[in-house]
């Protein structure tokens, strides 16, 4: 595919999801990356049987081609799609990336169909007031680093992880609470979406959750009608976005590989993943941090110092120590000196043992160098 995105340009993104029963995923698969071709698309969709999430880039007329084409998929007609620009230094992906999972996005539960058991929608420019009933309990369904970057006022946070830990965490704060009415949001909608599936086999009735996710939100609610606070971690080369859905990259700890936030643009970055979850493993392991309980590492293997090891510990193999029993060196092979060997033994080889003569080769041309004199003339 041609690198038709260069640096230092403008990015067109269309983020979509959709749960619906999806067959032949693998011929599906194939076509989605020839189209992905045709069109010059880079980014990731990930197929499941119940369904297609996606985050895709390209230039603003072939992504729109591309999206065309996808919706003429049947199951795959009229999806949401959230359009959005950015200017980076770099792309934000490598290449188009397709993959088949057993969930698009992975609650690790068997027995949730969200296609059929999803909460009630609840369009953008209506959130505002369903959150500000007093009724209601307020869930982030993010995990906790996305929601330290920025958040609804009075969400409630599961701190999560990972999406994995959603259903252990919630439902221990519904348990404790039991709320009459939840509304549940995420980045574009889609663990929201399948989180409210779970929340209703908890026994709660009355569960909303936000139609398009925070994108969607940033993009049709204006700055001074906005409830959120800060900014949004998003899965693609932007890192983070405003609520003018700018692109604000911030760096990543290079440990966890999750983002580095700070107070002012004058204090330094710090990971607070790191700092209040340090035995939860990342990408590199801290140096003081503790290996998990039953990980131990192998007792190293301890090697006396000896002669070789002097510039290690300081100290030569004491003079006439015995090798450790059943262990004996083996005997160094003698070698009897010859010519060649004179700068070690000082004796020439002896004249009994004479080398063989070596093979004239006749000069050619490509000896001409060697011998001064130039090929013979071959036969005509």
């Amino acid at each position: 595919m041609s690198d038709v995105i260069i640096n230092d340009s403008d990015y067109s993104f269309a983020a979509f999801y959709r749960f619906t029963p999806l067959e032949n995923l693998d011929d599906l698969k194939a076509d989605i990356s020839s189209a992905g071709e045709k069109y010059n698309i880079i980014g990731l969709i990930i197929m499941a049987k119940e369904g297609i999430n996606a985050t895709v880039t390209g230039n603003r007329d072939d992504l729109r081609d591309f999206l065309s084409w996808l919706q003429r998929i049947p199951r795959l007609n009229n999806l949401e799609v959230k359009y959005s620009n950015a200017r980076l230094h770099r792309r934000p992906f490598r290449r188009l990336k397709i993959k088949i999972k057993k969930e698009i996005v992975t609650m690790g539960l068997e027995n949730i169909d969200a296609a059929r058991d999803a909460g009630d929608y609840v369009e953008p420019r209506d959130w505002n007031d369903i959150i500000s009933d007093p009724q209601v309990m307020l869930i982030d369904t993010r995990n906790v680093y996305e929601y330290r970057i920025g958040t609804f006022r009075g969400a409630r946070n599961p701190e999560t992880l990972n999406f994995r830990e959603f259903p252990g965490k919630i439902a221990e704060l519904v348990e404790k609470e039991r709320p009459k009415k939840v509304a549940m949001f995420c980045t574009g909608g889609i663990r929201c979406e399948k989180a409210t599936a779970f929340i209703k086999q908890l026994g709660i009735d009355e569960v909303y959750h936000l139609r398009g996710g925070i994108l969607k939100y940033f993009e049709e609610v204006p700055r001074e009608k906005s409830r959120w606070n800060g900014a949004c971690f998003v899965f693609d080369g932007r890192i983070t976005v405003n609520q003018e859905l700018q692109a604000r990259p911030e760096p990543l700890c290079r440990h966890c590989g999750q983002v580095m936030t700070r107070e002012n643009k004058d204090s330094e970055y710090i990971c607070h993943q790191c700092l209040e979850y340090p035995a939860h493993p990342g990408k590199l392991r801290a140096p003081d941090k503790p290996r998990a309980p039953g990980k131990l590492r192998a007792p190293r293997r301890t090697i006396k110092p000896a002669a070789r090891h002097k510039f290690q510990s300081g100290k030569p193999r004491a003079p006439g120590k015995p090798r450790a029993p059943g262990k004996p060196r083996a005997p160094r092979r003698t070698i009897k000196p010859t010519a060649r060997h004179k700068f070690q033994s000082g004796k020439p080889r002896a004249p009994d043992k004479l080398r063989a003569p070596r093979r004239t080769i006749k000069p050619t041309a490509r000896h001409k160098f060697q011998s001064g004199e130039p090929a013979f003339p071959t036969a005509q």
